[in-house]
């Protein structure tokens, strides 16, 4: 007869040799209780008689132990956040405090959200970026075991994209400054200028634009551009855990008092007053708010007409806000609108061949004239309007090089800056081009 603490009994039947054994169950344990308990057994033979009690203690301990509470060593939550566990720290400490007094320790780790776990070590090393959940597990020396909290991490030591800034040439004392940074989720752009800090959102696609006269400062003072001066602009791309990357150019900025190039492949950027931008060779041209004037010599007319990329640079003239004109900067030229990719000119209200002296031509078609120029320039008609000045050698080709004016009505005559234009409208679109009555439509 074995008996288990208070008088709950069980009977056992001995082997040939004498040998017995019972296996406790769940409700033998939970009979028992918790804490110490005295087990006795006592034999009974056939013949009824008993024999003397053994018996022994043991301890019941049924409840899980206190696991204490895990925390991390050695480790700094990084970024602009101090509390999104999102760290491009990846070297740290697992340490476990006010767990229960003889109990063992196995450090867990997860990466897939807790669905597995597996064992780990307390010193984290050299960890590779995603994110991970810590903890202990406790047990005691009943073997009951117990889950601390779990510590989240999120590694990080991957840089963002390297941001770009596009060198330029101006004369604007409040520049307008551009480049590329691809953000990831949380990423952020600063750039800064001559003591100026700002934070910049780059367009879908990476494109960013920082105009410094309107831009809200970050932080700093932007100070005064002066002539002949070269000023470096300077990109940084920060992610949630505080990695960063810096463009890799500097002396962005040539602030100059006359906006010429002075190579191909060089951007012009003009201010808010009436600029005069002079290309040489492949040149990316940007007018601002005043009425502009973009000078082309050959090789950049040629540039437009054939897509030609120099230095990275893909020709192209902007002409920005205002009554803007391409000039036509030398003699003999011919400028080919139709070989000019739609976007490469924008927002050019005037043509001037009379700038030059000598014998200039320029074939357009009435889509050039949609492309390029705007609505109610010169005369509230609702159609869109380009001037041509040219001189008595000067000749224009509305038929995009097919000669003659098919398509084309000319209706009266129109008076401009003194001088007086004939007036040919588009017969299929409303496009409509003022021509210099000196110069001969072919």
């Amino acid at each position: 007869t074995l008996t288990l603490g208070s008088g709950n009994t069980r009977t056992v039947t001995a082997n040939g040799s004498g040998v017995w054994s019972y296996t406790l169950v769940a409700a033998d344990i939970a009979a028992m209780g918790e804490g110490t308990e005295t087990l006795s057994a006592t034999a009974t033979d056939a013949a009824g008689n008993v024999g003397t009690a053994g018996t022994r203690n043991i301890t019941v301990d049924t409840i899980a132990p206190a696991a204490g509470t895990l925390t991390l060593t050695s480790f700094e939550d990084t970024g602009s956040s101090s509390s999104d566990r999102i760290t491009n720290y990846n070297n740290f400490d697992l340490i476990l405090s006010g767990q229960e007094i003889g109990s063992t320790v196995v450090y867990q780790v997860s990466t897939n959200s807790g669905a597995t776990w597996v064992t780990t070590t307390a010193a984290q090393s050299a960890l590779a970026d995603g994110s991970y959940q810590f903890r202990a597990v406790v047990t005691d020396v009943a073997g009951n075991s117990a889950n601390t909290g779990i510590q989240l991490v999120t590694i990080d030591i991957t840089k963002p994209a390297v941001p770009t800034v596009v060198e330029q040439i101006t004369n604007n004392p409040k520049p307008v400054i551009t480049g590329t940074a691809v953000l990831g989720t949380g990423e952020t752009l600063t750039v800064t200028v001559n003591g100026a800090t700002y934070t910049v959102t780059p367009a879908v696609g990476g494109a960013w634009s920082l105009d410094t006269g309107t831009a809200t400062l970050t932080s700093g003072t932007l100070g005064s551009f002066a002539a002949g001066q070269i000023y470096s602009v300077t990109a940084i791309t920060t992610d949630l855990a505080g990695n960063t990357n810096t463009d890799t150019s500097s002396k962005e900025i040539k602030f100059v008092a006359t906006l010429s190039a002075t190579a191909a492949g060089q951007t012009l950027v003009g201010g808010d007053g009436s600029d005069t931008l002079t290309a040489l060779g492949a040149t990316v041209m940007s007018g601002g708010s005043g009425d502009d004037s973009f000078v082309l010599d050959a090789a950049m007319i040629t540039a437009l007409q054939t897509n030609a990329v120099v230095n990275g640079v893909l020709a192209r003239v902007d002409g920005g806000s205002g009554i803007d004109t391409l000039v036509v900067g030398g003699s003999g030229l011919t400028l080919d609108l139709t070989l000019v990719d739609n976007s490469r000119i924008d927002s050019i209200e005037i043509i001037d061949l009379v700038a030059e002296t000598g014998t200039d031509k320029v074939v357009i078609t009435a889509q050039d004239v949609l492309d390029m120029s705007s609505v109610n320039v010169f005369e509230p008609t609702g159609r869109q309007q380009l001037l041509v000045k040219g001189g008595t050698s000067d000749t224009l080709d509305l038929a995009g090089g097919a000669g003659g004016t098919a398509g084309w009505t000319q209706a009266g005559t129109f008076a401009y800056d003194l001088e007086v234009y004939n007036l040919w409208n588009s017969d299929t679109t409303l496009a409509t081009v003022y021509v210099d009555n000196n110069m001969a439509v072919i």
